[in-house]
């Protein structure tokens, strides 16, 4: 008479820990389907992750009315891997923008949720379940932006950190006239974090590139969606001869005169602007 196979006792033991293992990625991977008069989602970075860095709070507002004819608003809870649930009397649901604060260097930002989908505006009936997720862009284009064709000198076009260059014709630290390039001049920004960004991770040096054109003149323009961090900037003009000379800069107001590299300090700014725009004056000398 046959005997059942069994599996030795140190087989079983080592599949057990390894199920285990695998059983978030599988959670993850296949999010629970929706509940009856309930609502539930994530609040992640654009790759499924939680948002990193000092997270103080998290507001994600559910808006309806239920079928009594009672309007609610609800702030469901928000976990730290980012999933919330949120139970609701039967009715019509949608939701508003949400937004997370976050600390960075003893400063409090606030920064908008981008609601994924389309249907976040429209009311949903909460006896089928309600799914909504959100995420967090630090760097990108912002749905308004999109909806305006995306310029790329609009800084309310982009979620990053924004630096408005102006050209000084005038040096008030000199008391003298400056004169500027009478061909078209490449200029070369280069921007050096001076420590982790606004989520915790090192940035690597980076350079944004601009044409000036005198044709085309104009004594603003801007270096838009910079990942959020504290910068030290510095500049390069390549003349229309081909010759090279380093970018003076300065921030009006606040440096006595011109210097070859600039510290920048991240600010925080309400909506539309996440980040206040630094405006950084230079000249061509």
């Amino acid at each position: 008479m046959s005997h059942p196979t069994r599996l030795p006792r140190t087989r079983v033991r080592l599949l057990l820990p390894a199920l285990l293992l695998t059983l978030p990625l599988l959670q993850a991977a296949n999010p629970p389907a929706p509940r009856p008069n309930h609502v539930t989602g994530r609040v992640t970075l654009p790759d499924g992750k939680p948002i990193p860095g000092d997270v103080r709070d998290v507001t994600v507002a559910i808006v309806g009315i239920t079928e009594a004819g009672q309007n609610v608003t609800l702030t469901p809870i928000v976990k730290d891997d980012g999933s919330y649930v949120q139970r609701v009397t039967k009715g019509l649901y949608s939701f508003n923008p949400g937004e997370v604060k976050v600390g960075f260097n003893g400063v409090e930002f606030v920064l908008p949720l981008e609601p994924v989908g389309r249907f976040w505006q429209k009311r949903r009936e909460s006896e089928e379940g309600i799914t909504q997720d959100f995420v967090l862009r630090y760097t990108g284009p912002t749905p308004s932006g999109q909806a305006a064709g995306l310029q790329p000198q609009n800084a309310t076009h982009w979620y990053g950190v924004s630096f408005s260059l102006q050209w000084q014709s005038y040096r008030q630290d000199l008391k003298r006239v400056t004169r500027a390039p009478a061909g078209v001049t490449k200029l070369v920004f280069t921007c050096r974090a001076t420590g982790p960004g606004l989520d915790g991770a090192p940035i690597a040096p980076f350079t944004r590139e601009l044409k000036w054109d005198p044709a085309k003149f104009s004594s603003d323009f801007a270096l838009n969606d910079l990942p959020p961090a504290n910068y030290e900037l510095s500049g390069e003009a390549t003349l229309p001869d081909g010759s090279r000379k380093p970018l003076l800069l300065m921030i009006p107001g606040e440096a006595p005169s011109f210097t070859p590299t600039l510290k920048t300090t991240l600010r925080p700014d309400r909506r539309p602007f996440r980040f206040q725009t630094s405006i950084v004056g230079f000249v061509f000398e």
